[in-house]
C-alpha cells in the first residue's frame, strides 16, 4: 500500500500552514514539499514532481478562496483536494495525452485517497476549532 497516495500527508502541511501562518508560507510549503520529500525519501517519484507541485499550489489557491466564502466549513479542504486533483490530472492528460481508461484511473485514485480525504476533513476541522478557541475569525 502506498501511504502517500492513501493518506495524502503532503497536503496537510500547506493546509496547516495556511491556517496557522497565512498564505505565503502555505504557498511555500506547497511548492517545496514535493521536492524536499523527494530528496529525503525518494517519493513522490521524480516524474510526478511537477504534477504534484502544481496540484498542491492549486489546492492552496482553492482553499484560500473557499475559506473566504465559507470560513466555517470543514468540507473546504476535502472539496478543494477533489477539485484540484481533477483539474490538474485532466490538464496534464490534455497536455500529454490521456492514458487508456483515464476516467477509471481518476476514480481509482479517489478511492485510494479516501482515508486521506477524511484526514483533510479532520485537519480542516481541527484548525477551525483551534482558531475559534484562539478568537480568530
Amino acid at each position: 500500500m502506498r501511504l502517500g497516495s492513501t493518506l495524502l500527508p503532503i497536503f496537510w502541511a500547506p493546509l496547516i500552514a495556511l491556517f496557522v501562518f497565512g498564505s505565503v508560507p502555505a504557498f511555500a510549503a506547497a511548492a517545496l514539499a514535493p521536492i524536499v520529500n523527494n530528496l529525503v525519501t525518494g517519493l513522490p517519484p521524480t516524474p510526478a514532481l511537477s504534477m504534484i507541485t502544481v496540484e498542491l499550489v492549486v489546492f492552496v489557491v482553492l482553499v484560500l478562496f473557499s475559506m473566504r466564502w465559507m470560513p466555517r466549513n470543514p468540507l473546504v479542504a476535502p472539496a478543494c483536494y477533489a477539485v484540484a486533483h481533477t483539474l490538474v490530472t485532466v490538464a496534464f492528460w490534455l497536455s500529454s495525452g490521456a492514458p487508456e481508461s483515464a476516467w477509471g484511473l481518476l476514480g481509482s485514485s479517489f478511492q485510494t485517497a479516501l482515508p486521506g480525504i477524511v484526514m483533510l476533513f479532520l485537519v480542516n476541522l481541527a484548525a477551525m476549532i483551534l482558531q475559534r478557541e484562539e478568537g480568530k475569525p
